[in-house]
């Protein structure tokens, strides 16, 4: 088998992780766009949420 083996939470809500370098933007724009994007392109069921962070 390939790909993610652990199952993570957050409270105790199963839990997905994306992350990524930013080069070129600040933090605030690259979320703004990014968001932008998803809107335009992804379903999010009903249930499921997207949460930025970062550091």
């Amino acid at each position: 088998m390939q790909g993610q083996t652990n199952i993570y939470r957050y409270g105790s809500k199963r839990m997905a992780t994306v992350r990524t370098n930013i080069k070129g933007s600040d933090q605030g724009g690259f979320v703004k766009a990014l968001q932008a994007k998803i809107e335009a392109k992804i379903h999010v069921p009903k249930g499921y949420q997207i949460i930025h962070g970062g550091q």
